[in-house]
């Protein structure tokens, strides 16, 4: 699962094997097929499967829910991470100031349950 298409967060996936799948939002597959382009670290070809905001998915027996949140990168998510027992919510890299302000106000003010931040 990626967060948002910084190479701090996807630079090393083109030495993932290939049988491992690559969740990301839509925009930040078609960011990092991109900008591949013009690095000198080539990834290569990826085969993503999209999420889209605040639409869970399932990997194995987890629940995951992204949640778009206001960052520098465009097309940026939290996840809450829910199995039949326990949930761990991931903030990724957010703000709460740009353009997208009110994805954190939002979440702040109706924020998941949650047993780990």
């Amino acid at each position: 699962m990626l967060s948002h298409a910084h190479l701090d967060h996807y630079g090393l996936i083109g030495r993932l094997p290939k049988e491992i799948p690559l969740h990301m939002g839509k925009a930040t597959s078609k960011l990092i097929r991109f900008t591949d382009e013009f690095t000198p670290n080539q990834i290569g070809h990826i085969n993503p499967i999209t999420f889209k905001d605040r639409e869970p998915f399932r990997i194995g027996s987890f629940k995951i829910t992204p949640y778009s949140m206001d960052h520098s990168a465009f097309d940026s998510y939290a996840f809450l991470i829910a199995d039949a027992r326990k949930s761990i919510f991931y903030s990724g890299d957010f703000r709460g100031h740009g353009r997208k302000h009110d994805n954190f106000d939002n979440l702040i003010s109706n924020p998941p349950k949650v047993d780990v931040l």
